[in-house]
């Protein structure tokens, strides 16, 4: 045979060879991609006692802070008004501003309900069997006039004693102050002082 037809037998057997391993490399590689689809479609179809169930226990969850306005109220009962204080907490839960404010209630030996409670607003509320601290009594005891805050029918606690002098006041005020006058608020108490004054 000449060398020619050598070379040429051995490229068509070359390409042959070629050609068949080319079909047998396709033929696994689908075979692959044909069990590796049974494997999947056998996962999603699997019995729901063998799926595992995710514990989220451990996560952390963050709350969302707001500007909460807190809120409290006195409620006076003998003399039937309510005395409100309020601020704005920023940046803060419900739930911490609530046992923040527990804590606090509890240093200062007071109990407050929770009348009302939202994202944005927490209002604390009690009931005390008194006058609320806008109650005054002015009196003149001993040639000075002394003012006492009325705490309950019963009780009185010295609010402030006046320098201005007996002499000074008119007689007819005089006899009042002998029995005692009722102020109910701090605007009456004031205008009444600048009277004594004037």
């Amino acid at each position: 045979m000449d060398i020619d037809m050598k070379y040429k037998v051995l490229f068509g057997f070359l390409i042959v060879l070629l050609f068949a391993g080319g079909i047998f490399i396709g033929y696994k590689i689908n075979d692959m991609d044909t069990e590796t689809n049974n494997a999947l479609e056998n996962e999603v179809v699997k019995p729901a006692e063998d799926v595992e169930i995710y514990d989220n226990s451990s996560v952390q969850t963050f709350s969302k802070t707001y500007d909460i306005l807190l809120v409290y109220e006195d409620n006076y009962i003998d003399c039937g008004e309510t005395v409100t204080k309020s601020e704005t907490i920023y940046g803060t839960t419900l739930d911490e501003l609530k046992e923040k404010e527990k804590l606090k209630q509890q240093e200062q030996g007071k109990v407050y309900m929770i009348k009302e409670e939202e994202n944005t607003k927490l209002v604390f509320s009690r009931y005390i069997a008194q006058n609320c601290p806008n109650h005054f009594k002015a009196i003149l005891e001993d040639n000075v006039i002394n003012i006492y805050q009325v705490i309950t029918e019963d009780k009185e606690e010295l609010y402030k004693t006046l320098d201005t002098k007996d002499k000074l006041v008119r007689d007819d005020l005089k006899e009042e102050l002998k029995e005692g006058v009722f102020l109910n608020s701090h605007e009456e108490l004031n205008l009444f002082i600048e009277d004594l004054e004037s």
